[in-house]
């Protein structure tokens, strides 16, 4: 297996570089009918940083991740996720902490 150093010290350039480009989502909203901001951005961010992930894997070692890189991957993913989730409530305006939908303030995965 390929170290995932290189990946994990990269992610916080992907996750502001996701912020960067992040767009506001009315019609989706609408079309999808998602009840809560905060679940939709954290769905497509958390899909996002491991997609880039798994290309900058690709790109670093020539090949695609076998499935247990692909596992440690997720794992990487899912332990930025409390990080990922702080950040898009303080930088995404349309995004509120009353419409979490668990008191506790948990995102469940």
């Amino acid at each position: 297996m390929e170290s995932l150093e290189p990946l994990k010290k990269s992610i916080p350039i992907i996750i502001n570089a996701f912020l960067a480009n992040v767009v506001d989502h009315p019609k989706d909203k609408k079309e999808w009918k998602f009840g809560y901001d905060l679940d939709f951005y954290h769905g497509e961010a958390t899909g996002w940083l491991e997609g880039q992930l798994v290309g900058l894997f690709s790109g670093l070692y020539s090949r695609q991740p076998s499935e247990g890189e692909m596992g440690q991957i997720r794992g990487l993913t899912f332990a930025f996720m409390p990080e990922l989730r702080a950040t898009l409530l303080e930088t995404i305006p349309t995004i509120r902490k009353s419409t979490l939908k668990n008191t506790d303030g948990q995102i469940t995965p």
